[in-house]
């Protein structure tokens, strides 16, 4: 149980103070994004070589699937075949990526992949497991990689001529690749690249034997249910409900307890963003609404035992406090300390899903 001063401290300011400045890893919970993954400037003259590649590899993939879709390729195994080349040539350029480090863009080759693996029917023959092309899907899958294809190109061009990397300016098509291979759902914050990774500081040895026992459980469990009530309360209601007050209290109890304690920056975060949602600087949209859903799930299995945080959860949060309109200097002060140490502001560009690559003129070309 904590001592009555250490519940008037913010959650996590023990773990977090200067964390920016370094202090010890937390153990519990490895860098969302190890030292081999940070964000690099490309090498030009390495880029230079590997986009070549790439066009190559894009160019092979599209032959191998228009090869797919001729008559004379069903049976035989002939669809098997080509889908295994398209993929292969697929699988080359996420290896050409990963020598030059250019991040993000991978997002986008392994969900063209997914596509091509979805795109099999093997209904037409179920005792010899060949597969056949989805008549329906074909021309939008061929139609969604080659508009993908050359916006990624174009993308690398403009790294090869200085321009920073974003590639959330990337997902009009990696949505459409996504729709392709049959997912409805597509979150924006795949393609979101974290600024920064500050670093936790291990709680200290007497922390933790405070706060084990029956009591500190029994508290746990209590705000597990206390998060769930106020769940169910703001999937009905508004964002400023009573439900989010229950979910911020919740929160709160979490980062103190031994949950806290084994992922004390993706805590704190999740309550910056509940902090936002209380003060009504954020609203709860349909991604928010979906990213409860899953806090909820994670917090269920952490209770359980040690679990790890999933990446893409600490990004979703991440990426809707950057998106707050006049993020900067407003809200509570754990928020601005949030924003701050992962250097939210101006992360995400206001116009990403608005097309600028491969982007076709047909006004200008009938003139």
């Amino acid at each position: 149980m904590n001592s009555a001063s250490d519940s008037n401290r913010p959650v996590g300011q023990e773990r977090w103070d200067g964390v920016a400045a370094g202090g010890r890893q937390d153990s519990g919970r490895p860098d969302p994004q190890s030292e081999a993954t940070r964000r690099k400037a490309p090498d030009p003259g390495m880029l230079s070589w590997c986009v070549s590649a790439i066009a190559e590899s894009f160019a092979e993939c599209e032959r191998q699937f228009d090869v797919c879709l001729q008559p004379s390729a069903q049976g035989a195994g002939r669809v098997d075949k080509a889908l295994a080349r398209a993929r292969a040539a697929l699988h080359q350029v996420d290896g050409a990526l990963a020598i030059v480090e250019v991040q993000g863009v991978s997002v986008l080759i392994r969900a063209a992949d997914a596509a091509l693996a979805a795109c099999a029917d093997r209904s037409a023959e179920p005792a010899r497991g060949e597969a056949s092309i989805r008549p329906g899907s074909a021309a939008d899958l061929r139609a969604a990689l080659e508009r993908a294809f050359a916006a990624i190109l174009e993308y690398l061009d403009g790294l090869l001529h200085g321009a920073d990397e974003q590639p959330l300016y990337l997902f009009p098509w990696y949505e459409a690749l996504q729709q392709a291979a049959g997912f409805t759902w597509v979150h924006p914050a795949d393609l979101y690249l974290i600024p920064q990774h500050p670093l936790p500081v291990s709680p200290d040895a007497a922390d933790d034997a405070e706060t084990d026992g029956t009591q500190a459980d029994a508290e746990l469990l209590a705000a597990r249910q206390t998060f769930e009530r106020g769940l169910l309360a703001v999937l009905r209601e508004r964002a400023g409900s009573p439900g989010v007050a229950a979910l911020h209290a919740a929160v709160v109890v979490i980062g103190a307890s031994r949950v806290g304690r084994a992922d004390p920056v993706f805590w704190k975060v999740a309550l910056a963003w509940f902090e936002a949602l209380r003060d009504e600087v954020i609203a709860l949209d349909v991604y928010g609404k979906r990213m409860l859903a899953r806090m909820n799930l994670h917090l269920r299995a952490a209770i359980a035992g040690p679990t790890r945080t999933p990446e893409s959860l600490l990004r979703e949060l991440l990426f809707a406090l950057a998106r707050m309109e006049g993020s900067a200097g407003s809200g509570s002060a754990v928020l601005q300390e949030v924003q701050q140490a992962f250097g939210l502001a101006g992360s995400v560009p206001l116009d990403f899903a608005i097309p600028r690559f491969a982007v076709i003129d047909h006004a200008m070309l009938a003139s």
